[in-house]
């Protein structure tokens, strides 16, 4: 009898060789970790709210990156900006802010942006995923979500009572543009199916963002900046302050910088541009039973006392997964 037993590979296994990579590199996220990339052309989400310490703020969270570091183009999270320690890029930075040229200048200062769990409607079967989002469009998301007459706010990431996001993506690398934010006209639930909504919060819950970033010391980052390769044994840093030759990207290398190009109509401040403010063009929603019964919203329960009252009695800050459990709970009560 033939001693060979055919194993079959995970989905898991398969997903992670289809994103290995020629060479090492480092990256702010742990392995693992489902990145979203909006698709060319019409795109729907769903914010889903935040499970970081800090998260009753807001569903995002913001992280400072320096990219473009190195030979090969690494990414980094700001350890000045995100830890308040010693960066090594800043610290030059600060060497050629005066009478520096321009460009270089711009090359070495962090970009902000905007970490936020995503569910992309056009594939929801692949569950929650990170999108690192430009800062401008969280800006314009906030900015869409409140109503200028009444100041009601709509709280797009409220898993029962929330509202889904679209946009276009035209373009592509430096060139991409995002055209026609819009929010739903109608909330809607994060998943019509109960057991699918529950298995997504306690995945968030079970992996907060803050929880998925990686940080790196300054000798690395040093050692990279000035040339270095990170498949390289550790060496110690010159304790010159670090410098490195720029040179031009290839559109392959561009394609790895996150797309904070805009469709731009009025100047703004810091040279940023805000998304057009009419929403995007809907279909015509055929109107469907939902699968749970909705809660009907009354005039004296308005969805902004309603999130304060239900979060800042059991808010805990090392426990968030029973903040969301709870409402869930509650829910099947009624």
């Amino acid at each position: 009898m033939a001693k060979f037993k055919y194993k079959k590979r995970s989905t898991e296994a398969v997903d992670r060789r289809g994103k290995q990579k020629a060479g090492k590199y480092d990256s702010i996220f742990s392995e693992g970790v489902t990145m979203f990339s909006p698709a060319k052309g019409d795109n729907i989400l769903r914010i889903m709210p935040g499970t970081f310490e800090g998260s009753d703020e807001h569903y995002g969270m913001d992280v400072y990156v320096h990219y473009g570091v190195g030979t090969d183009n690494q990414s980094y999270l700001c350890p000045n900006k995100m830890l308040d320690k010693p960066c090594p890029i800043c610290e030059e930075l600060a060497r050629v802010q005066n009478g520096g040229d321009d460009d270089y200048i711009r090359e070495l200062k962090p970009t902000k942006r905007v970490l936020v769990y995503v569910i992309d409607r056009e594939n929801e079967k692949e569950g929650p995923k990170v999108w690192s989002m430009p800062w401008t469009i969280d800006r314009d998301l906030a900015l869409a979500s409140k109503d200028k007459k009444t100041g009601e706010v709509l709280l797009i990431d409220d898993p029962e009572n929330g509202y889904d996001i679209s946009f276009t993506k035209e373009g592509a690398g430096v060139k991409t543009k995002y055209n026609a934010l819009g929010i739903d006209r109608r909330d809607s639930f994060l998943s019509d199916d109960e057991k699918t909504e529950e298995e997504w919060l306690d995945f968030i819950v079970e992996n907060p963002l803050d929880k998925l970033l990686n940080y790196y010391d300054y000798d690395r980052i040093a050692k990279v900046f000035n040339g270095g390769e990170v498949s390289e044994p550790e060496e110690e840093v010159d304790e010159e302050p670090p410098t490195r030759r720029r040179r031009k990207r290839s559109i392959e290398e561009e394609e790895n910088i996150p797309e904070d190009v805009f469709d731009r109509k009025k100047p703004i401040d810091d040279a940023e541009e805000s998304l057009d403010e009419e929403p995007a063009k809907e279909e015509p929603v055929e109107e469907e039973k939902p699968k749970r019964r909705r809660r009907k919203k009354t005039e004296e329960e308005p969805v902004e006392e309603e999130e304060v009252t239900e979060e800042e009695p059991v808010e805990e800050e090392e426990k968030p997964k029973s903040n969301l459990r709870e409402r869930l709970r509650k829910r099947k009560g009624k």
